[in-house]
């Protein structure tokens, strides 16, 4: 007997898939938000524009479930938001990673 690919996955809600894109989406724009500071004056002051993109992204974040509420056939939730922050959070982390590596890349200390 021959199966199918798709016999051998479980079915996700597409709810589900829909909720966990808040996290890389939050993520990625955490991720180029931080970024653009880099070469700037400010982004001598890693730790100060980290804490004001998470506050501004975390305050994004609650607005858009806020605006969601007023939306006929959508709902807010606060686990949206969680995942939002969650999101920011890896995009964060993923972009001092990735700025630490480049610095050193370019210093030569590969």
């Amino acid at each position: 007997m021959i199966h199918s690919w798709g016999s051998y996955f479980v079915p996700v809600p597409k709810q589900v898939i829909y909720n966990l894109a808040h996290v890389p989406a939050y993520g990625l724009l955490a991720f180029l938000l931080l970024k653009s500071f880099a070469e700037t004056k400010l982004g001598e002051k890693y730790f100060t524009v980290t804490l004001l993109i998470l506050g501004g992204l975390v305050l994004f974040a609650i607005s858009d479930e806020i605006h969601q509420s007023f939306v006929p056939g959508r709902t807010s939730s606060y686990a949206d938001i969680g995942l939002d922050v969650i999101g920011i959070s890896l995009g964060l982390a993923v972009s001092k990673l990735n700025l630490h590596h480049f610095s050193s890349y370019l210093s030569g200390k590969r």
